[in-house]
């Protein structure tokens, strides 16, 4: 399970926390954000490597291949949620790496709480 938390949530409970603020949209649309755009380049790379070794059709021999064909439904979906992640990306580059320095920090101190 995957799961933003905040101080006041009890991280051994969750396989893959993520440190931030629980509350705030901002930060909620942030990680969704990242999520969304690793989830697609993840799609494509696969769906590339599939027209690369060609993917047989079952009662084709292996010689006669295709390749995977992303359905029209599913180009627009990819297209609508490339242009969400574009609209509520951050512009400023060192706000990004601000957020992930504080990530890292929060990430830190909930490692040595679990030690101690």
């Amino acid at each position: 399970m995957i799961a933003l938390i905040d101080t006041n949530s009890n991280p051994d409970l969750i396989a893959y926390p993520i440190p931030g603020n629980d509350d705030a949209t901002k930060s909620i649309s942030a990680v969704i954000g990242i999520l969304t755009e690793t989830i697609i380049e993840g799609r494509k790379k696969f769906l590339s490597y599939l027209a690369q070794e060609g993917v047989a059709v079952k009662g084709e021999s292996k010689e006669e291949s295709i390749e995977p064909v992303i359905l029209p439904e599913e180009e627009v979906k990819i297209k609508e949620i490339e242009e969400i992640v574009e609209e509520s990306a951050p512009v400023d580059e060192a706000a990004s790496a601000a957020k992930k320095i504080k990530a890292k920090v929060a990430e830190d101190k909930t490692k040595s709480r679990k030690k101690g």
